[in-house]
């Protein structure tokens, strides 16, 4: 994990994450409420590669690389730049990705630094 001088609130994330939409619902612990999540409105939700993820989950982490170049298309900025903005119009006016058990991780381990 680093931390920037800068601000000592902010740190980058520890280890290999994987990232998920919930489609089923899902509690913000840190907010306090409840999202009935469609098809149509997904959150991600961020944690460690060895958590498991509440059921319900499906990952949005791609292989664009595998010990050298693979046959993928990917978007362009124009095509991410909309698909972005779709996506967080549609959400929350205020949303927390990282999962509670990625926020403990990360403070166990700063704890020992």
């Amino acid at each position: 994990m680093k931390y920037p001088s800068s601000d000592s609130k902010k740190m980058s994330l520890p280890g290999e994450l994987q990232v998920v939409h919930n489609k089923e619902g899902v509690k913000n612990r840190q907010s306090m409420f409840v999202l009935v999540l469609t098809s149509r409105f997904q959150l991600p939700l961020v944690f460690s590669k060895s958590a498991t993820p509440p059921s319900g989950c499906t990952s949005i982490m791609e292989v664009v690389y595998d010990k050298g170049p693979i046959n993928y298309k990917f978007q362009t900025f124009d095509e991410i730049r909309d698909r972005v903005e779709r996506e967080w119009q549609r959400g929350p006016p205020k949303w927390d990705a990282i999962s509670s058990e990625l926020k403990e991780l990360s403070t166990k381990i700063r704890q020992k630094a």
